[in-house]
């Protein structure tokens, strides 16, 4: 959750969102790398 969180923090420094768009682009980043390796 922490890692969440700073990569938010990182975010919005660069791009314009509130946090359920950051949550929700984490969430589906997180998904589609795990998908990618496979990892289930």
């Amino acid at each position: 959750m922490v890692h969440i969180l700073f990569v938010i923090k990182f975010l919005q420094q660069y791009f314009v969102l509130n946090l359920d768009q950051y949550t929700q682009l984490m969430l589906t980043v997180d998904y589609e790398a795990k998908r990618l390796v496979n990892v289930r």
